[in-house]
């Protein structure tokens, strides 16, 4: 897939931020953007992106004190699961040109056994966003930390990976409101979520009056 869709997503978000005075950087940018890029390649309907998002989000939560995998976890898997299996189904009857397709294709040739194909769908679901997420959201708070490498990257901001690309590159007077404050925003509102492997953003707070 190219970029173009991925920039747009993010031209939309810094946009809403303007007119609604802020917002929730990690849920409307770090995680709705991949949510709906790998939602495109699987050709899942754009309207059940808060869905997904909160089943993702739940799939990956870990209690900090305990190893044990919570029950949330284990319901929202399912959940989503069960999601993926609809949609598998649908293109058993109607495949079309996107991975769950592929993937059917393959079950069809004997590359996949279908036992597999629920727990593989999952993994690339949830694999191919949060890492993108985790980056979006970590890059976020780490460009408001160290303002001298935000400037470094303002001045290639193709350095930066797509989506931070895009909120450095802004021009407008209403784009540049964005940026700025952005970049400028106080911390102590960012929360994480809680995970055995890696520090994922899961609230970053913006205002951009």
């Amino acid at each position: 897939m190219r970029s173009g869709r991925f920039r747009e997503d993010g031209r939309r978000a810094f946009a809403t931020a303007v007119r609604e005075g802020g917002f929730d950087a990690a849920d409307a940018l770090a995680w709705a953007i991949p949510v709906r890029t790998v939602s495109r390649l699987l050709r899942l309907p754009m309207q059940d992106e808060r869905l997904l998002r909160g089943w993702l989000r739940a799939v990956i939560h870990r209690d900090a004190e305990n190893d044990r995998l919570p029950d949330s976890a284990r319901t929202a898997a399912g959940e989503l699961r069960a999601y993926l299996d609809s949609h598998l189904a649908g293109r058993r009857r109607a495949p079309g040109d996107d991975l769950l397709s592929d993937i059917v294709a393959a079950e069809a040739r004997g590359d996949l056994d279908e036992a597999e194909i629920p727990g593989l769908c999952i993994l690339l679901y949830v694999a191919g966003i949060e890492t993108v997420a985790d980056f979006i959201g970590n890059a976020l708070v780490a460009l408001a930390e160290h303002p001298d490498q935000r400037a470094l990257l303002g001045a290639r901001p193709d350095l930066g990976g797509a989506a931070v690309e895009e909120l450095l590159r802004y021009e407008s007077p209403v784009q540049y409101q964005v940026r700025t404050a952005t970049l400028t925003a106080e911390l102590h509102g960012v929360e994480r979520i809680a995970t055995h492997d890696t520090r994922r953003v899961a609230r970053l707070p913006i205002a951009t009056g």
